[in-house]
């Protein structure tokens, strides 16, 4: 994981992303602080790009795409959303990315993450309760699961089950049956619900929405020659399934004289930077809320005990319980805007680029901080990069690691120019 922000306003946009990278073993984990996760485009171009989440695709670091691509950069385009078309053209001739391996790898991972995700939900029926079937609990879950992801909108033209089918049944066949196995379903229903499991799976794989927990998350600000002021926009990428790359674009942030005058997005772990924001942790909101809703059941149970009301009044009290819900969250939701968002914002309106800057590197700095006093992995951490970008000055790099010492390797700039 990591803690990455971009902060904009008329005068420019900055980045700055930690350093920390996970890396998954067969059973255990190792962080690493010496990860790029912000890159500055070319010298003649006043754009940056960010990653965060899989740092690469299909087995190729997204830091030798995104050096590679700029590699064939030359005129700068008129807007920032170019750059991202071309990013994606670009993506297009790398033919390792569409490979018939690289394909069936995401499939596996849908295959993997959405049986974890049946296993979770098998698991918290069977705490939640004494005697459970689990034939039946698992037939439940798929059927559910199966109506769901029908409705997902696709990102292409989906491939017919047939046709899908005949590319992964083998590869699909052996972990779902291995699944089933290993978790006690009858032979029949696993035989019987395989293809609601393969239909769940084609479903998922082509939504527009649905992403796995392998996604890479893409930002790419700055300006083109024609904006004069900065954008950002960020994209989720998961690899090539039916011949199209699986992208959606998450966040779009355009700065403007009268529409958006100041904008902070924070990537990956950002409740450190919504806690600053917002003036509240966001679990600690939902917990408020959970409390209260409780509360308001445990009232009305009371006033049942006490005889003061019975069930002829359930429905109303159910409408009253809503609104008084609703009344909570808009309250709060009004509160935290006027007292705390609000003003953020509007200071952020007023600041000078360099100052930008100090606020990226701080709200990094303390999402590294809370993992450092808490009992959790330190998946946020290392150097912080910082990258700001203005119309005038182009790329500047406010702080910078190199894996190697500059004054030992005079000669790299000459050679690089811009890195």
């Amino acid at each position: 994981m990591t803690a990455e922000i971009g902060i904009l306003n008329k005068n420019g946009v900055v980045i700055a992303a930690d350093s920390a990278v996970t890396m998954s073993g067969s059973n255990n984990q190792k962080i690493y602080n010496s990860a790029n996760k912000v890159f500055a485009l070319a010298p003649s171009h006043d754009i940056g790009m960010m990653i965060y989440g899989n740092a690469s695709i299909s087995g190729i670091p997204w830091e030798v795409l995104i050096k590679e691509y700029r590699k064939n950069l030359s005129k700068p385009f008129g807007r920032t959303l170019e750059y991202i078309s071309d990013f994606l053209d670009f993506l297009e001739t790398i033919k390792d990315i569409q490979s018939n391996q690289s394909e069936t790898d995401l499939v596996v991972r849908y295959v993997n993450e959405l049986l974890n995700l049946i296993h979770e939900e098998l698991t918290i029926a069977i705490f939640q309760k004494d005697e459970i079937d689990k034939d039946e609990e698992f037939v439940r879950l798929l059927d559910e699961m199966k109506r769901e992801f029908a409705k997902a909108k696709p990102f292409t033209k989906k491939e017919t089950l047939k046709e899908f089918n005949m590319r992964f049944d083998e590869n699909v066949r052996s972990i779902y049956d291995d699944f089933c196995e290993k978790l006690g379903i009858s032979n029949k229903v696993r035989d019987n619900k395989r293809s609601s499991f393969i239909s769940i799976l084609r479903n998922a794989l082509f939504s527009k929405e649905y992403f796995s927990n392998s996604k890479t998350g893409l930002v790419i600000t700055g300006y083109g020659e024609n904006d004069l002021f900065p954008s950002l926009y960020s994209l989720s990428i998961e690899g090539y399934i039916g011949g199209k790359l699986k992208i959606l674009m998450d966040n779009r942030l355009e700065i403007s004289v009268y529409g958006t005058t100041s904008g902070i997005a924070p990537f990956a772990q950002q409740e450190m930077v919504h806690t600053v924001m917002r003036g509240i942790d966001p679990e600690m909101q939902e917990n408020i809320e959970l409390i209260t809703s409780i509360g308001f059941d445990n009232f009305i149970s009371s006033l049942e005990d006490e005889k003061l009301i019975n069930d002829y009044y359930d429905e109303d009290i159910q409408i009253l319980k809503d609104s008084c819900q609703d009344a909570i969250k808009s309250t709060i939701k009004d509160k935290i805007n006027s007292s705390y968002v609000n003003p953020v914002l509007r200071s952020i309106d007023l600041m000078p680029k360099e100052e930008l800057a100090t606020i990226a590197e701080t709200l990094v700095n303390i999402t590294s901080f809370k993992r450092k006093i808490s009992m959790e992995m330190e998946t946020v951490g290392g150097p912080i990069d910082v990258l700001l970008i203005t119309k005038s000055d182009g790329p500047i790099w406010i702080k910078r690691k190199y894996y190697f010492e500059e004054k030992i390797n005079p000669d790299y700039h000459k050679r690089k120019f811009f890195s």
